[in-house]
């Protein structure tokens, strides 16, 4: 499994909106309606990173990919081996492709959690991980943001060493629940829809195939279902303009 973590800079330049002749025109005029120029370019350079990487890794005829989606809405390409899944927020796009299972990730920007949507969105079990949090410092994630790239604990455990206030340590484990439920809705192909609380990201059947990666501002998660080796990779924009105006 390949994962693409892609930092994206706010303004909306004119060099990517020549990039925006790279995706199709229906593509295009959703783009175009958010108001936004952070939000049109994050969701550009979703688009682009897809197609990058299926024109890198694929026999791609000429005019690009052509997406479809199942009838729960997620997106793929018929014919191609490759399954992939791609999330963005602001100033960041997930991508992950896969060759032997479906593929689940989700990115989030870290910022003061919206605590109140637990009782509605998270199982007991993971309302139970959230208050350990704050009554006995355990913690599903790490919060060194000077080793960013280091791999978050599946398992439920604090990283050895590490040292954090409870409330921050709180907020991350809120966003690793919560990445890891849309990472996991993802891979199944029905997101939000249904009650998901019945989803448990700490249930021990399925918590160890999860990966979170805590990158500076952004919390990544992908569930690798198939248990594949995963190389996870960050890229710069200006790649994806190389690879689309040269």
């Amino acid at each position: 499994m390949d994962v693409i973590y892609l930092p994206i800079s706010e303004n909306f330049t004119a060099e990517d909106q020549a990039l925006m002749s790279f995706v199709s025109r229906r593509r295009a005029e959703s783009i175009g309606k958010f108001h936004r120029g952070s939000d049109r370019k994050t969701s550009l350079y979703a688009t682009l990173l897809v197609i990058m990487y299926l024109q890198s890794h694929c026999d791609i005829p000429a005019g690009g990919p052509r997406f479809e989606r199942t009838p729960d809405g997620k997106p793929y390409v018929p014919g191609l081996p490759i399954r992939f899944s791609c999330s963005h927020t602001d100033g960041a796009v997930l991508a992950a492709f896969s060759e032997l299972d479906e593929a689940g990730c989700d990115v989030e920007l870290i910022a003061d959690p919206p605590y109140q949507i637990s009782s509605i969105a998270f199982s007991q079990n993971e309302r139970d991980a959230l208050d350990r949090c704050i009554s006995a410092g355990e913690c599903l994630t790490s919060a060194d943001s000077t080793a960013p790239d280091e791999d978050l604990p599946a398992g439920g455990c604090a990283a050895p060493g590490i040292s954090i206030d409870p409330e921050e340590r709180r907020a991350l484990t809120f966003y690793t629940i919560w990445t890891r439920k849309e990472a996991y809705l993802k891979y199944l192909g029905t997101g939000l829809s249904g009650d998901i609380t019945k989803i448990d990201v700490c249930d021990p059947a399925i918590s160890g195939r999860f990966i979170s990666k805590c990158m500076g501002t952004h919390m990544c998660s992908v569930f690798n279902g198939a248990g594949e080796p995963v190389d996870f990779t960050t890229m710069d924009e200006s790649a994806v303009r190389r690879f689309f105006l040269g």
